[in-house]
């Protein structure tokens, strides 16, 4: 990065000129066109990245130079300034942007995102060059090259545990996508997103990933455009909008066998049982992840498995079929561990600690839900942090350590309100627990009663259970006052 001392400074709003059409007027011809190529560079770039992309747009600036284009740009309102990491990122203003593509036709357009492709590409490139000290091999197509830098992704996407590279490269494929979106490359646009659609919502921009999947659906066809149905459900789901994800699991399920794409098919099924057991429909669940764990094995697909596997737990411990709920289990967490899944390994464990808390024995459930509470904070996995958090709380209720558990308690609900998680209901009806345990009954029915509306609305399956605690403490209370 160029030094502070050479850096352009930022001016406040307050100096800057009040014409920009004027502005940009009064800019050099070679500053005006320079800066007009930024117009389809959305992200803030520091200067040796503008020099660096405008080089790959034909132009030839020095250090210096550099300095004194983004100098002029912020001076007169064009650019502005974020400061990051000690260092200074410039990006187009949006009313500049507006008005530097005004006068620019298709054309030159399409060659400024072909530039811009080229640029994040050549990053994916240096990346790849750095990591196995490789670089695509000499000979290859750009087409069929982008097919190593895209496996490049979706390796670094799933591997959250390296957690700055981990972050670098979901920002810069978000941002290369969107290049190749518009060059008219959807193949490789959309298997961008469908490779850190997931990853982009752990890391608290699921909002991003609904906006790109529903994009990719309007676009695509066939095969494609199951692939974007089913991972748009899938992200619904996990926010627990069970209405809003099954029919697009539905219209899923008929592309992909349309389509004789059976191993996306065999996911569809298996999420689409998520859904049902998440409505109380434990029989259908069942019959549903069944059916996919045995498509999954026909295919030799062994991840896909493995998340059957740890479906099918939670279904088996819903059914209070304990020993087949931890053989499953095992079988899940032996994969994950081989294979260094740790966004999977998490929710495994997740699962295995809520299994021997329903089995009443806390001490084997407290190590499982210890370990999942640090891989999901190392890799910044918000709900299973949640999840775990609780978990411990629930453990430390039954050991009776009852402050400790109400201090995990409060941080799982902290954490479900501060990210809008609408499982929230859940930890309504811990805390419910906590104070029933406790032998505070007016305070443990009014928790239940808070959690009521929330497992209505967004995980009926937990309603019987929530109804059941209302009745028995609202016994236990006129039996006590007799």
């Amino acid at each position: 990065m160029t030094s502070a001392q050479s850096q352009p400074t930022s001016l406040t709003s307050a100096s800057r000129p009040p014409s920009l059409h004027t502005e940009i007027e009064a800019l050099t011809h070679e500053q005006r066109h320079a800066l007009a190529q930024l117009v389809v560079i959305t992200e803030s770039l520091n200067v040796d990245e503008v020099r660096a992309f405008l080089e790959l747009s034909g132009f030839d600036l020095t250090a210096a130079q550099a300095v004194e284009l983004i100098g002029a740009g912020l001076e007169r309102g064009i650019l502005t300034s974020l400061p990051d990491d000690g260092g200074l990122f410039y990006v187009l203003e949006l009313a500049a942007r507006a008005e530097l593509a005004r006068g620019l036709t298709p054309g030159q357009l399409r060659e400024m995102h072909a530039h811009a492709g080229s640029f994040y590409r050549q990053q994916f490139i240096a990346l790849l060059n750095a990591l196995w000290g490789e670089a695509v091999p000499a000979g290859v197509a750009e087409d069929d090259s982008d097919d190593y830098l895209l496996a490049l992704v979706d390796v670094l996407a799933h591997r959250p545990q390296a957690v700055e590279l981990h972050r670098w490269v979901l920002a810069k494929a978000v941002y290369w996508q969107e290049q190749l979106f518009a060059l008219g490359r959807r193949r490789q646009a959309t298997e961008i997103t469908n490779t850190i659609c997931f990853a982009l919502a752990r890391n608290g921009h699921r909002d991003l990933a609904l906006d790109l999947l529903a994009r990719n659906v309007v676009a695509l066809d066939g095969k494609s455009r199951g692939i974007a149905v089913h991972n748009l459900a899938t992200l619904l789901r996990e926010n627990h909008q069970h209405e809003a994800a099954l029919p697009l699991y539905r219209q899923a399920a008929s592309l992909l066998l349309r389509e004789r794409a059976y191993p996306q098919f065999a996911g569809v099924l298996s999420e689409t049982s998520n859904v049902y057991r998440d409505r109380g429909r434990l029989l259908a669940a069942l019959l549903l992840q069944s059916l996919a764990s045995s498509l999954r094995s026909f295919l030799g697909d062994k991840k896909g498995k493995a998340i059957c596997d740890n479906q099918l737990s939670i279904l088996y411990r819903s059914l209070r079929l304990y020993p087949l709920a931890l053989w499953k289990s095992r079988a899940a967490e032996s994969y994950f561990r081989a294979v260094e899944d740790e966004v999977n390994l998490a929710r495994v464990l997740l699962t295995q600690g809520n299994l021997y808390n329903w089995m009443r024995q806390p001490r084997a459930a407290l190590p499982r839900f210890d370990e999942s509470l640090s891989i999901s904070r190392r890799i910044g996995d918000r709900p299973i942090v949640a999840g775990a958090t609780s978990g411990l709380g629930r453990v430390y209720i039954q050991l009776r350590d009852f402050a400790r558990a109400q201090v995990l308690l409060e941080e799982a609900i902290a954490l479900r309100r501060q990210h809008g998680d609408h499982a929230i209901g859940i930890e309504y009806e811990n805390m419910g627990r906590l104070y029933e345990a406790r032998g505070e009954l007016a305070l443990a029915n009014n928790w239940y009663h808070t959690a009521l509306p929330y497992l209505e609305k967004y995980l009926p399956v937990h309603v019987p259970g929530c109804l059941r605690s209302i009745e028995r403490t609202q016994h236990r209370r006129r039996r006590g006052k007799r």
